[in-house]
């Protein structure tokens, strides 16, 4: 096998190629969607990860204004040039259809053009090291003057890359537009984002489902979005739109920009949102927001659980922490922990209580005057009997304690109808029998003029809370 030196001089590139030993203190194991592992070693005082080359199939690097990219299989370099844009797409469509790892080694990269992931399975573009929100700090730090920066592609039967990955990168707006995209995530079935850095755009990451053509579609989803930082957006930091299975853990989402939203969920389902940092400023409108329409794509449910995260608002009067809309199925939030800035008129504290139920009602919706929209109807509407909601469309929330007996279950039964006589169920909740007393909260919605009823068995409606909009 030619050496790197006498390659280059085949190609009348000058070449400066040095060897460095690292010292190995410690090794972890990462995986990446079906695709084996890459080895991270600890250089000691700075903590800097290095990911070892044999594992990849390419490695991409910058000398001078040249950029590189070398195939790990042959040593050979098989396209390089002044532009990072062509270089990568090359090497994305020389990967087999069986996929492959990229590795982007340290430096600045300009990406000059929109890069397209092509249809295949399991590939992964990783970077060196991920050093914090310092743009210049070192790693793997790509400036895209396109956008979208990088999208995903699919053909007319819908599919799209399975099995596809990114860690370790920092990805800056150099497009100064309002609308501009990072990555475009179109049909994706497989996902893993981890510990890379977004700033400026106006949606950072949009994971969408452009399956128009079929009536009932098979929703991609497994959307593990890890251990990230977005900061500095101009609009939302993260979309899905029509996923499945979506796991949003211990990311930090900054305040700086004119950002409308951290999370937007529109349609999608199976949501977990867990440890993250939610932190907002007057621009805001929700740090979460939650839709669901039934409509398109023809999701069964919307659920979600929120718990063990950090939402801080600071000096904003008007915005929410999670807004809600549509027929959501359920949305399980506890155990958050809420700070307010003291220019809000309180003293920083901190609540352990649901987000969206009883003391938290400012936390629930995009109301501009939640005290005068969220009643208690506890009285109004009891348990037991059948009523018409006369007043305005509103979420309900049905705080109900169960206490089922050795012998004998507990349920909450609702039904929903145009008439009387047309009660449909909608929801049901049971405690089996011999099991603990717990208190659960049924959230529903009910358009106007819709009768609904409630029955409780070994069961007590503790509070019903109407939200109007």
């Amino acid at each position: 096998m030619d050496s790197d030196s006498d390659y280059y001089s085949r190609q009348s590139k000058p070449v400066k190629y040095a060897l460095t030993g690292i010292l190995i203190t410690v090794i972890v194991t990462i995986p990446i969607i079906h695709y084996g592992t890459l080895l991270i070693a600890s250089s000691g005082a700075n903590s800097e990860l290095y990911i070892q080359t044999e594992t990849a199939s390419y490695i991409i690097w910058i000398e001078d204004s040249t950029y590189f990219s070398k195939n790990g299989a042959t040593g050979k370099i098989d396209y390089y040039g002044t532009s990072f844009s062509d270089v990568l797409q090359n090497t994305l469509d020389a990967l087999p259809v069986s996929g492959g790892l990229i590795l982007i080694k340290e430096g600045i990269y300009a990406l000059d053009s929109t890069v397209t992931i092509p249809i295949k399975c399991n590939i992964a573009i990783v970077g060196t090291s991920f050093l914090g929100k310092s743009y210049y700090a070192g790693g793997t730090h790509i400036e895209a003057k396109a956008s979208p920066a990088i999208q995903t592609s699919y053909n007319n039967d819908l599919r799209g890359v399975t099995g596809l990955s990114f860690q370790y990168l920092k990805l800056v707006d150099k497009t100064s537009s309002k609308n501009s995209i990072g990555l475009q995530l179109s049909n994706v079935d497989g996902l893993s984002i981890d510990h890379c850095l977004f700033s400026g755009f106006g949606t950072a990451v949009n994971c969408d489902y452009r399956g128009v053509s079929l009536p009932k579609p098979e929703q991609p989803g497994q959307y593990w979005i890890t251990n990230n930082m977005f900061t500095e957006g101009k609009g939302v930091y993260l979309k899905c739109f029509g996923a499945t299975q979506v796991f949003v853990v211990t990311n930090i989402f900054e305040p700086w920009g004119p950002v409308t939203f951290d999370c937007q969920f529109d349609n999608t389902d199976k949501v977990r949102i867990l440890g993250n940092e939610f932190n907002m400023n007057t621009t805001f409108r929700a740090a979460i927001r939650i839709h669901f329409d039934n409509k398109y794509p023809q999701l069964e449910a919307a659920r979600y659980v929120i718990t063990s995260n950090w939402f801080n608002k600071n000096s904003a009067t008007n915005n929410f922490f999670i807004e809600v809309s549509g027929p959501v199925s359920s949305v399980l939030s506890e155990a958050n922990m809420i700070q307010y800035d003291s220019e809000l008129g309180k003293n920083p504290t901190e609540y352990r209580t649901p987000i969206n139920w009883i003391s938290s009602w400012d936390y629930i919706g995009g109301f501009s005057d939640p005290e005068k929209r969220i009643q208690d109807v506890t009285s109004v509407y009891p348990a037991g009997e059948t009523h018409v909601n006369r007043y305005a469309p509103a979420f309900m929330y049905a705080n109900v304690r169960m206490s089922p007996t050795v012998e004998a279950d507990a349920s909450a039964l609702l039904q929903m109808g145009n008439t009387l006589e047309t009660l449909t169920e909608i929801a049901t909740a049971r405690i089996p029998a011999g099991q603990a007393q717990q208190d659960i909260i049924i959230p529903f919605f009910i358009p106007t003029g819709m009768y609904f009823r409630l029955d409780l068995t070994n069961a007590n409606l503790l509070r019903l809370m109407a939200v109007y909009t």
